[in-house]
């Protein structure tokens, strides 16, 4: 909140959180619940502490060496089976072992998403980003090229989309010649019968298999099946999308001219809308249709000076976390979108009618680590874990790690340090007067033990910088018979007042006619702050 006068000359400020990364505006016009900079912090519609991202895990390692692919199948059972390509070589990995279920060609990069998934036949389709192995197949058993009809030689596609019991085929090579401008659906309910030699018309008969061409000639970099609209991106042109009910009357229209997306994988489905990175920017249709080519559409404007030189995007959805993953090449961090903050800032404006209320925050943070994988994945992807089914987020590296992003270690990597850091709004006494003194207070919740470093940046008359620091206490518990047995751990008689908030006091000196609060911890355990508390005593 903005500082409150309490009495002459005395100042309270409370600062919460709640807001994300705000690098662009100035400090003294970013929203209270925002930060100026910061980074390994968590947002949260319903849970507005301060807290650390979750650390990733060291999940496995393959045999073959570099992570290229993978591919998973979720069969109609239920059942989950997974496929991870270690260099070469393509693996079943059931979360704790390896084994050997074929081979690829070198520089391969194998994609099966779980909208690649054929369930009438409990399959998954699997493309090769690099176009250099043939779309395969794998039943769970057996890992395989598939045999189509309708086209000689080998067929090879980057992307793949199942819908309505079609498989929709983009940037494909067949008959011999690559085609990057290409798309094709199959036959209904059978995959393995394509063509390039029918383009829709009422010619055709329902569910016959029909191909269609890129208006601009490009090649296709983006493809996308969602709310009954497929859309695709061309290399350096411009974003188009099918129009029409079927393959009799279907035909291919500018959707967004000027707006290609930047990057093999840069265009990714997010529950309700369609997230793309473009050069310097990233992007949502639903936006895009709203606005057209204008700021108000450009969702990372609130970090639009970090992105601005950013390109070849990888983009990743989590939707049981509802975060976006934003991967550049060449960066060494990740910039992650909080989905659920984004939407509720949608839903305010369209209630307000207004393009940027109050209530309107940041929904973005930065993710860094000290681990020496330094968040620069060879492959990284959406899926469920073999071992709980539950969705997570997947990263490779060049020796063959397999890393959770969303992990449950301690420290990234089951040890490394993780630095959390937020900086305030710039804060400023009225009346032109100076911050003479102060004393404060930060509440957190009571659990593992953590040391908070914060730091007032004074700006004003008298430039400097009040470090100190605030110990958060471990949990002491009164364990009776100790050890494992009986009543201790998480039973009777155990760790009391575990999550009670506790507040701490500190009294730093200082003066300066404005100042920001930064907060750091780093280490590998969790804390929860809940505010920063500053009574300002001011003279002129």
């Amino acid at each position: 909140m903005t500082i409150k006068e309490i009495g002459p000359k005395e100042f309270n400020v409370t600062i919460k959180f709640g807001g994300g990364r705000n690098t662009r505006a100035s400090e003294s016009d970013i929203r209270d619940k925002e930060c100026s900079d910061g980074e390994n912090f968590v947002l949260d519609l319903e849970n507005q502490e301060f807290r650390p991202r979750e650390y990733f895990d060291l999940a496995g390692t393959a045999p073959g060496g570099q992570i290229n692919g993978f591919a998973q199948l979720k069969k109609s059972d239920g059942t989950i089976s997974t496929l991870i390509q270690s260099g070469t070589s393509v693996y079943e990995w059931d979360g704790t072992t390896f084994t050997s279920k074929g081979a690829v060609a070198t520089g391969a990069k194998i994609r099966g998403h779980r909208h690649h998934n054929w369930i009438l036949s409990d399959k998954v389709l699997i493309t090769d980003l690099a176009l250099l192995e043939p779309v395969n197949e794998w039943d769970g058993t057996t890992f395989q090229n598939v045999s189509f009809t309708g086209v000689s030689g080998d067929f090879m596609a980057k992307y793949c989309w199942v819908s309505k019991d079609i498989a929709h085929f983009a940037n494909i090579i067949s008959n011999g010649t690559a085609t990057p401008h290409l798309l094709c659906g199959s036959t209904n309910e059978d995959y393995t019968t394509v063509t390039i030699s029918n383009k829709p018309s009422s010619a055709l008969g329902a569910g016959d298999p029909w191909y269609m061409t890129q208006p601009d000639l490009r090649p296709i970099n983006g493809f996308v099946l969602a709310f009954g609209r497929i859309v695709t991106s061309s290399d350096g042109g411009e974003l188009y999308q099918i129009k029409g009910q079927n393959e009799q009357d279907f035909e291919m229209d500018d959707f967004y001219p000027g707006s290609a997306a930047s990057g093999d994988e840069s265009v990714a489905y997010i529950g309700n809308d369609i997230a793309f990175g473009r050069q310097g920017r990233v992007e949502t249709l639903s936006g895009t249709q709203n606005f057209g080519d204008v700021e108000t559409d450009d969702i990372s404007r609130y970090v639009a000076d970090e992105l601005s030189g950013l390109k070849d995007w990888t983009v990743v959805y989590n939707s049981r976390l509802s975060r976006v993953y934003f991967y550049a090449a060449g960066e060494t961090s990740f910039h992650v979108l909080h989905k659920a903050v984004l939407d509720e800032t949608r839903r305010n404006n369209t209630r307000l009618q207004a393009a940027d209320s109050e209530t309107e925050v940041s929904p973005w943070s930065k993710w860094t680590t000290q681990h020496a994988f330094d968040f620069t994945p060879t492959c990284i992807w959406s899926m469920f874990d073999p071992s709980d089914g539950l969705e997570y987020t997947w990263m490779g590296d060049a020796s063959g790690n397999i890393f959770r992003l969303e992990g449950t270690a301690s420290g990234d990597g089951g040890s490394a340090n993780v630095k959390v850091s937020r900086t305030s709004k710039l804060f400023s006494v009225p009346l032109n007067a100076d911050v003479f003194s102060i004393e404060g207070y930060v509440m957190y919740r009571k659990d593992e033990a953590a040391t908070l470093t914060l730091s007032i940046l004074f700006a004003g008359t008298t430039p400097m910088d009040e470090n100190f620091t605030i110990t958060f206490d471990a949990l002491s518990g009164r364990p009776v018979y100790g050890g494992g047995l009986y009543y201790n751990d998480s039973n009777y008689y155990s760790t009391p007042f575990k999550g009670r908030f506790v507040r701490k006091t500190f009294a730093p000196a200082g003066q300066g006619t404005s100042f920001q609060v930064k907060a750091e911890i780093e280490g590998t355990t969790g804390f929860n702050v809940s505010e920063v508390g500053l009574r300002l005593e001011a003279t002129t």
